[in-house]
């Protein structure tokens, strides 16, 4: 996922951070890898994509780390590698901000309270030769919105002017019925589900949930529903289209009401 470049105020390297056991000692940068030799620039995804304020969630702010170690023991950071997560990317340019040398560094996911919720392994630094150094981009776990989903409650009335039930308490004789689900407010809308046929016993209501190939959104869609019995001749018919919108993010109920029409012969 390509990230738009920014240009980023770098605080002062007077004073950096030694981690330690989950805590943080300010020190000077008399033993530490910063200096004027390297320039860093990094970018991170969070969820596979661009970070958000929406995505990122309980991340707060992303952090590197630069270590002495493999494994990772003896790190330190500082104010100029310390990002608002939402930003995606740093770049110290044209300040150099480490000193020439061997590092292994590891990129930190940190909470508001500066608690780490996620960290990368260490990985191999060598800036030994080189003026500028570009890190290997972590993709954190952030927040991700809850699925929408909705439930059609399917309805049939019993007999004309009757209260409308379930597909079994209607006593529809192939004790089935067919569906479709259109993307519009009309029967004529594209589908995008069905038709599918539904026994009476699996019940009468009909569940839709997003999938990797479909999502939902604010716009109108249009549950169709029909069903026959033909007794003795008279031929019963419940045809119904449904429009209705969604709340996303959420599990969404609605009922269709389908009316019996009698044909000849009834």
């Amino acid at each position: 996922m390509k990230h738009l470049p920014s240009s980023l105020h770098l605080a002062s390297l007077a004073f950096v951070s030694l981690l330690t056991s989950g805590c943080i000692t300010i020190t000077d940068g008399s033993s530490t890898p910063f200096g004027s030799d390297v320039s860093l620039d990094g970018l991170w995804d969070v969820n596979g994509d661009v970070p958000t304020e929406e995505s990122c969630g309980d991340i707060d702010t992303v952090r590197v780390a630069v270590c002495w170690d493999a494994a990772g023991n003896d790190c330190y950071t500082t104010g100029s590698l310390i990002f608002d997560c939402a930003d995606g990317e740093f770049d110290t340019r044209p300040t150099r901000v480490l000193a020439a040398g061997t590092y292994y560094t590891r990129w930190e996911a940190l909470d508001s309270a500066g608690n780490v919720l996620q960290e990368t392994a260490p990985l191999l630094l060598n800036v030994g030769l080189v003026g500028h150094a570009t890190l290997a981009t972590p993709d954190f776990d952030g927040y991700v919105p809850p699925a929408t989903s909705v439930t059609v409650q399917v309805r049939f009335q019993g007999m004309q002017g009757g209260p409308f039930l379930t597909c079994s308490q209607a006593n529809i004789q192939n004790n089935q019925f067919t569906y479709r689900l259109h993307e519009g407010s009309t029967g004529s809308d594209p589908i995008i589900a069905g038709p599918t046929v539904q026994s009476c016993s699996t019940g009468s209501d009909v569940v839709f949930t997003e999938n990797a190939s479909f999502q939902f959104d604010d716009q109108p869609y249009a549950f169709y529903v029909s069903a026959t019995e033909n007794v003795n001749g008279c031929e019963s018919t419940w045809i119904a289209t449904c429009p209705f919108t969604l709340t996303l993010n959420t599990s969404n109920q609605v009922t269709c009401n389908v009316s019996l029409q009698l044909g000849a012969g009834c």
